[in-house]
């Protein structure tokens, strides 16, 4: 050529003769060419690379990897045989375009740095780079990308993109690639993913901001998930499911998670470390364990509205067991008590808005909610606040069932139970409470005992109490002098 890259000050406008001069390279199948400099030098088994074009005009073709590279304004690098080091790639933006098995993968940055021999890193405008090479350079540009389209062994269709700071990817065999992105002071790296299923009409659609976010081909083997995720053990270690041949997005310090699905509704989250499988389909929410902050998850489906929080919390999709907040941390010996509130929306009734707290794991399902372990609930206003009205219960196991057509709490079954109710209050070893029916039924073989405002406290084995009269019916009963003891601290918590 007339004239060689070193010869142009960055910036500056080079000799129209620069400009005109055509260049071509070649490597067995790989093809690459621009108008510019080209300064190519050999040293022993290293070939050194050095193009550079004013228009951001050099492409290149590697038919093998099916990658196509353009839009690049320099390129230094070196070849040794054929394989390729220190690559450092600039453009307005560089694009990456990836083909292979009917998946597109489409990479764009400001700025293409090689890490290693399978590994790039995508970065924004250098900060030692002449601000008039990028004066024209539109905004969104500006930020890494990553777009990619395609199908999952399942043959759903794919629309996942991924922006931030910074974006690394690793090639982990095959045509598998880790995707590695983390953010930069208050600048976090977003993901936003579309999946259309052929059985729903409207398609699963999730976004998420996160200090961290990897895109994993499949669940890694553990030295591979050490070495991605700088852990012996990680969130990886405390999944209960598996998703072989399908993409896991894990991400740390999650500012937001959010998930819409025709089917299963809207769900969103903060945690520290969250775990997604399947287009959605799992989840596995993990809170702070130095913080003691648990990880908070809502669930708002079929008119209900639920918020899980606890030390770790899992999500499972199109499964009758949905929502589990446990209070272990997988690797810590300490324990965050896990809470549940419940809003039935657009209802009032007895247990339609509650929140419990339990010193067991919660588990939330299509027939009602399990809390494994002591458990104390108290009845909420429809606003959130508490409900002087509503029902408080202090019990060793409590269960409520819901109607499958309705979704209604229709009936709750405790055992070890305080009831601290304005119409009724009781201390029993087991209570049924039948919404339908509008009836609590409390037995208890050395007497439970029952007060009523305005009566005695009464005993007896087994205690049947109409609330809506103010109907009590029950075999051997006598009034006692002591009354139950408070459940909860008191009315005035």
């Amino acid at each position: 050529g007339p004239i060689a890259p070193d010869a142009v000050a960055p910036g500056a406008v080079p000799p129209p003769a620069f400009a005109a001069h055509h260049f071509r390279l070649r490597q067995g199948d790989t093809d690459l060419q621009g108008s510019g400099g080209c300064l190519v030098e050999r040293r022993g088994e290293r070939t050194d690379l050095w193009l550079l074009a004013p228009g951001a005009s050099i492409v290149a073709n590697v038919p093998a990897d099916g990658l196509v590279l353009r839009s690049v304004h320099e390129l230094r690098g070196a070849l040794l045989g054929r394989t390729t080091a220190d690559l450092r790639v600039v453009g307005w933006p560089v694009e990456l375009v990836t083909e292979r098995r009917g998946d597109t993968i489409t990479a764009r940055a400001p700025h293409v740095r090689q890490l290693g021999p399978s590994s790039l890193r995508l970065e924004p405008v250098p900060d030692d780079r002449p601000a008039a090479l990028w004066s024209g350079l539109p905004d969104d540009a500006r930020l890494p990308q990553l777009h990619g389209t395609g199908r999952t062994r399942d043959g759903d269709a794919y629309d996942v993109e991924v922006r931030g700071p910074r974006i690394d990817v690793h090639h982990a065999g095959g045509h598998a690639a880790v995707l590695d992105a983390e953010g930069a002071g208050t600048l976090l790296p977003t993901v936003t993913a579309r999946l259309e299923r052929p059985d729903q009409d409207q398609p699963t659609l999730v976004s998420c901001r996160a200090q961290r976010v990897r895109l994993l081909p499949h669940v890694l083997p553990p030295a591979v998930r050490q070495l991605h995720t700088g852990r012996k053990r990680s969130v990886l270690d405390d999944v209960g499911f598996a998703s072989p041949g399908n993409p896991w997005l894990l991400l740390e310090q999650v500012a937001d998670f959010q998930l819409d699905d025709p089917k299963e509704g809207h769900l969103d989250g903060t945690c520290e470390r969250l775990l997604v499988s399947q287009g959605g389909r799992a989840a596995l929410f993990v809170g702070n364990a130095e913080a003691m902050a648990p990880a908070v998850v809502r669930r708002v489906h079929s008119g209900r509205d639920i918020t899980m929080e606890g030390a770790r919390v899992r999500v499972l999709q199109g499964t009758d067991d949905q929502l589990l907040a446990m209070g272990s941390f997988a690797d810590r010996d300490t324990f965050l008590p896990p809470k549940v509130t419940l809003h039935e929306l657009g209802k009032n009734g007895l247990l339609s808005h509650m929140q419990a707290t339990c010193h067991g794991s919660i588990e939330v399902r299509n027939d009602g909610v399990n809390f494994l372990g002591p458990v104390r609930s108290l009845g909420l206003k429809p606003e959130g606040d508490v409900d002087p009205e509503g029902l408080r219960i202090d019990a060793r196991e409590l269960r409520m069932t819901r109607n499958l057509r309705t979704g209604d709490v229709v009936k709750v079954l405790a055992k070890g139970v305080i009831l601290d109710w304005p119409r009724m209050a009781a201390r029993t070893a087991e209570l049924e409470i039948d919404l339908e029916r509008q009836r609590c039924l409390a037995k208890d073989p050395n007497g439970a005992e029952i007060t009523v405002p305005g009566w005695p406290t009464f005993r007896s084995p087994e205690v049947d109490f109409h609330y809506p009269t103010m109907t009590l019916r029950a075999p051997r009963l006598r009034a006692v002098q002591d009354a139950p003891a408070p459940s909860l601290g008191g009315r005035d918590r």
